[in-house]
């Protein structure tokens, strides 16, 4: 896994995104955190064409083992980071509440984001199991 990229990675590549909202791809690694409420998430499979009302994304939580599936429907598009994710879901998952899940209209890319629109967190330090902490560190432009 490579830990700290800043972009998005092409599939396969296992890159650990560590600011909300990143670009994800299959085989990518998300760092989630709402509070104490975080994991590490591997996107595991993005199901779905561009003719579908509906998709799939699986996420499975690299702490526990558990796997999540999202459903996703086409709407009309929700910013995250900056891309346009056309198929989107509002859920409450991972021991947070309000993550809005959005994959792109090509199956291709996945992106969490549950702050306030305006806003962007970097997570580089996460409570994944009672007292442990995981600390990830990059260097990232927040311009």
């Amino acid at each position: 896994m490579l830990a700290g990229a800043n972009t998005p990675s092409s599939s396969g590549r296992g890159v650990m995104h560590v600011y909300e909202g990143a670009a994800a791809r299959l085989s990518d690694y998300i760092v989630v955190n709402q509070g104490d409420a975080g994991t590490i998430l591997k996107v595991e499979s993005i199901d779905g064409a561009s003719t579908d009302l509906t998709g799939k994304v699986t996420f499975v939580d690299v702490v526990t083992g558990e796997n999540q599936v999202i459903t996703v429907s086409n709407g009309s598009g929700v910013i995250i980071g900056d891309a346009n994710y056309t198929y989107t879901a509002t859920v409450n998952a991972w021991g947070g509440t309000g993550y809005t899940v959005g994959v792109n209209s090509t199956f291709t890319g996945v992106a969490i984001k549950w702050t306030a629109a305006a806003t962007t967190e970097l997570y580089s330090k996460n409570k994944v199991i009672k007292w442990r902490m995981v600390c990830i560190l990059d260097s990232y432009n927040c311009s």
